[in-house]
């Protein structure tokens, strides 16, 4: 039984074109590896290569093209069967390859997808209902205030309570969009 399934696509490049040493060949192999939460806080900190790589979930070789070009894609599927695990995707150079680039550094492109194809978890899922409702209320209560307020100043009567609920509406609307 599976009870989450998501995909993954990675590619690589050197932010600049490496350059400097005669014997390279047109891609530098590096190891991808992928771990779960549970063998992550235990490998973190690991320096033997054999322990890292037999403690992934997956391993993959990305092929980085020396020249500054993006590497094919890595594509792949992540699948949960007992519990939701949170996944720790790691670039490491066991190898030694990449001891010839020159402090140049490596750009990922990494996307992570759902079942659903959706970026977001399935908690993340309904803020935007949240959001919109939110957002409703807010403009409700900002065109009431403004309305609200002309009708005041026509009659020259206080307006600090209107004042403060339009304060507040505002305020809730910026806190709406800025989270």
């Amino acid at each position: 039984m599976s009870i989450g399934k998501g995909t993954y696509q990675i590619r690589a490049k050197f932010e600049n074109p490496v350059t400097g040493t005669p014997d390279l060949k047109e891609n530098l192999q590096i190891n991808f590896a992928i771990y779960q939460d549970d063998v992550w806080s235990k490998i973190y900190d690991e320096k033997d290569c054999s322990l890292i790589k037999q403690s992934a979930r997956e391993r993959r070789l990305l092929h980085i093209p020396i020249n500054g070009q993006f590497s094919p894609y890595i594509k792949g599927d992540l699948q949960q069967r007992k519990r939701e695990h949170v996944w720790y995707f790691s670039l490491n150079d066991c190898d030694e390859n990449l001891s010839t680039i020159n402090n140049n550094k490596i750009v990922l492109e990494l996307t992570i997808l759902n079942s659903d194809e959706s970026h977001f978890s399935f908690e993340d899922g309904n803020y935007t209902i949240f959001y919109l409702l939110i957002s409703v209320f807010s403009g409700f209560l900002f065109f009431y205030n403004i309305k609200h307020l002309k009708i005041l100043a026509k009659q020259n009567e206080e307006t600090n309570a209107a004042l403060l609920m339009l304060i507040i509406a505002i305020g809730a609307w910026k806190l709406n969009f800025s989270i």
